[in-house]
């Protein structure tokens, strides 16, 4: 009988060390589930959320505006001439410039405001509980800041400049996140055609 009881013992001890070595096991998993989730859904470059993330953030925050009915910006920006700047000075001071971009534009909003690369130089901003009126503030200094900062290396008189077009979902009524992101795009097109390095915002009534 005491053979059998130490021999249950000896089980019970490799069952709590196994049971410990699985939890563990599963610690690191799921950190390193949650590392490849970031990666997968972050730019390399920037740091920023990419087009992975995007539908699954925007339509949160786009629920969220229409339940709390709170007003909802979208804007798009996108970098004038970039091709210029890789062509003149090469991939790695383009490179230099998006990242620095990046930074602007993060530094420039608040937390609860999104940015996300959207593509190439293209950059779309979401300000959560802001109006279009509110939001000029915010668009205006990362279009001023862009504008001010040297950004290409040892060329610091090359200014590079934003063009940005944005929305405003009001907080009622329908809203399409796809439809959202087309008048944006076309608001920033109309300020490339209106001479670059400017802020147009879409007006229902007005062609864009």
């Amino acid at each position: 009988m005491g053979i059998r009881r130490d021999s249950d013992a000896v089980q019970w001890i490799y069952i709590d060390r196994a049971t410990e070595f699985l939890a563990q096991i599963l610690v690191v998993i799921d950190t390193f589930l949650l590392q490849l989730k970031d990666r997968i859904e972050h730019d390399p470059l920037t740091g920023l959320y990419n087009r992975i993330a995007m539908y699954p953030t925007l339509n949160n925050l786009l629920k969220e505006a229409q339940e709390k009915g709170a007003p909802l910006v979208i804007a798009m920006l996108d970098l004038d001439d970039f091709k210029e700047v890789n062509d003149r000075f090469g991939h790695h001071a383009g490179d230099e410039v998006l990242r620095s971009t990046a930074l602007i534009i993060k530094k420039a909003l608040r937390a609860a405001d999104k940015v996300i690369r959207y593509g190439g130089e293209e950059f779309l901003v979401v300000l959560p509980g802001t109006s279009l009126e509110k939001a000029r503030i915010a668009l205006e200094r990362i279009r001023t800041q862009i504008a001010a900062q040297k950004m290409v290396p040892d060329h610091e008189e090359v200014t590079i400049t934003v063009s940005i077009g944005a929305v405003e979902y009001p907080g009622s009524g329908p809203g399409d996140l796809n439809d959202l992101i087309a008048k944006a795009d076309r608001a920033m097109y109309l300020a490339k055609r209106e001479g670059k390095n400017r802020i147009v915002y879409f007006e229902p009534n007005k062609p864009n």
